[in-house]
Formats: C-alpha cells, sequence, structure tokens
C-alpha cells in the first residue's frame, strides 16, 4: 500500500508441459540365424522398451538385438514411458528376415547305368527340407527317392530338387543318367557244318536280344 494506492494481491498460474521425447530408428533386414541391432535413439535421457508383435518370426532382446527364425515381416513397438519430465512416445520398425539359400551337393552330376541295372545319386541339402528326385523321362528311367532304374537305352534327366521351407528358399539341379544297352550275345551249337550238294542243314543259333 502506498500513499495513493491500496495493497492488493494476485495470483499467477504457471503451467510447466513436459518436454518432447522422440524416438528415431530404421527398419531393418536380416537373415534368417542373423543377428542384427535396430539401434534405435532418444532425444532424452531414458530407457527403451521393445515390444515383438512376431514372436515366431524373430527373436528381440531387452537392447534392440533382433534374430530372424524364419522367413517374413515381424513389427517390433519400441516405446519410451512417460516421465515426471518427458511425454512418452513410441514408434513400430519393420524387421523383414530373408529365408536362406538352399544349397545341394552332388557326388556327380553324371551317371553310367545298363538297361535293368540300377544306380543311385548321392546328393545332399543344408536345407530342412527333404530332397525331391524326380525323371524327366520315365520310358528311359524311373526313379524312388534317389534309386534310379533303367528301363531302355538312352539318356534321362533326374531333376534333385528342395521345395521352400520357412527357413530355406527353393532350389533345384539336374542329374544326366546315361542307359546303355546290353551287348547282344549270338550263340551258334556249332560254327562248322558240312553238308552236301543239294542237302540241308540246319544251324542251332540262339541270342540274348
Amino acid at each position: 500500500e502506498t500513499a495513493r494506492y491500496l495493497a492488493k494481491d494476485m495470483n499467477v498460474t504457471v503451467t510447466v508441459n513436459k518436454a518432447k521425447s522422440v524416438i528415431s530408428a530404421n527398419n531393418i533386414t536380416v537373415y534368417v540365424d542373423e543377428t542384427k541391432s535396430i539401434d534405435a535413439t532418444l532425444n532424452v535421457d531414458g530407457n527403451l522398451r521393445y515390444i515383438n508383435n512376431n514372436p515366431e518370426l524373430v527373436l528381440i532382446d531387452e537392447t534392440g538385438v533382433v534374430k530372424g527364425l524364419i522367413g517374413g515381416t515381424a513389427k517390433i513397438t519400441i516405446i519410451f514411458d512417460e516421465t515426471d519430465k518427458y511425454l512418452g512416445s513410441e514408434v513400430n520398425v519393420t524387421v523383414t528376415v530373408n529365408k536362406l539359400h538352399s544349397v545341394i551337393d552332388l557326388e556327380s552330376d553324371s551317371l553310367v547305368v545298363e538297361v535293368e541295372g540300377n544306380v543311385l545319386i548321392n546328393a545332399s541339402t543344408n536345407s530342412d527340407a527333404g530332397l525331391i528326385y524326380e525323371s524327366l523321362d520315365e520310358s528311359v528311367a524311373t526313379v524312388n527317392l534317389n534309386n534310379v532304374t533303367a528301363l531302355i537305352g538312352g539318356k534321362v534327366i533326374v531333376s534333385v530338387s528342395v521345395p521352400e521351407s520357412d527357413r530355406y528358399l527353393k532350389n533345384s539341379v539336374n542329374v544326366t543318367v546315361v542307359v546303355n544297352k546290353h551287348d547282344s550275345i549270338i550263340s551258334i551249337e556249332n560254327d562248322e557244318i558240312a553238308v552236301e550238294v543239294d542237302g540241308k542243314q540246319q544251324i542251332v543259333a540262339s541270342t540274348n536280344s
């Protein structure tokens, strides 16, 4: 209060807004069984949480390191929880999991067998799916699992393939199988015969053909 004015009080309300938090993170790509960090950053002090929306596709630990399990696309939600000083925030990151390349190893890509004979195709694969064998000309040879049965002389391609699985891509290779004919044999009972003029004599012969 002064000589001319009375004293008076007034209240002022001050609103303190929390600072905004910002999470920065990029989408990533990994292969099955590969690990990679999301490398998320936060513009304020605090910790991030990672929510795995597709645990059948990927694993993720508390630091944001992802491991691919099977092929597909997974979503990871990154969360910063609200504090006394900062607003909460969240972002979604896409993790693409690429399948592994399947490899088929052949002991030999060219085989020879005789008619009515059998030959095995020795093959192996890194894939978790089984190998499939298919004769591309079953008039020449048939295939049961990896066992080739020759029917007639000629050449046939046998396809060795592995189908696509949750973890591996499909692949195929070819094996050439040459089927040789049997040697024909002619057996003669007597390779020297005598016959008189105007006479007849039978030649007795047989063959395996």
